[in-house]
């Protein structure tokens, strides 16, 4: 009780010193929950337009057309949405189109997933591998200027997911392909 004390308000942290386990984590879920709530109301603030994308497109916001942007985000999304390593490729060219010249392009996802479970539904991905990765993005304009893996430490819950490992990537884009 003594750590939570300090960020919670002297009434909190007595009653804490009082509480079961129980009552602690409920209080603690209250508090992540409320802060939770502050934060996305803050993003619903700020966001003022949400962008449908097709990475399958050559113009993936069609039909909408944006001047080319600085940097792109993409988190554990091209491996869903590929079926294979040649729409893989052809995925990160059409979101190439997206980028300046000179442009940043950041990756993360899952080395080695085949699956993932979400509740009791399965959902099938594109087994990444590193050496997979640096070809596609070698191939299709852009150069790496820093990968991260990660790799799994245990084989808990592997029947959630199968991941053997995290990739982050910063890459730039170097020409158009």
């Amino acid at each position: 009780a003594q750590c939570w004390q300090s960020i919670l308000p002297s009434s909190e942290g007595k009653m804490l010193q009082e509480d079961t386990g129980y009552m602690l984590s409920m209080r603690m879920h209250a508090l992540f929950w409320q802060k939770w709530t502050e934060k996305e109301g803050k993003l619903r603030r700020v966001i003022n337009h949400i962008q449908k994308c097709d990475v399958h497109k050559s113009n993936p916001l069609d039909p909408e057309v944006f001047p080319p942007a600085d940097c792109l985000v993409s988190s554990f999304c091209l491996e869903t949405v590929c079926k294979d390593q040649s729409s893989y490729r052809a995925a990160l060219r059409n979101i190439s189109s997206l980028l300046k010249p000179g442009g940043h392009l950041v990756l993360s996802g899952d080395l080695g997933t085949s699956f993932y479970m979400v509740g009791p539904k399965k959902f099938f991905c594109l087994v990444l591998t590193e050496e997979f990765l640096r070809g596609a993005l070698s191939a299709t304009g852009f150069a790496i200027q820093e990968f991260d893996v990660l790799s799994r430490d245990d084989d808990t819950m592997q029947e959630i997911c199968d991941f053997s490992g995290m990739y982050f990537i910063v890459a730039r884009k170097e020409k158009a392909i």
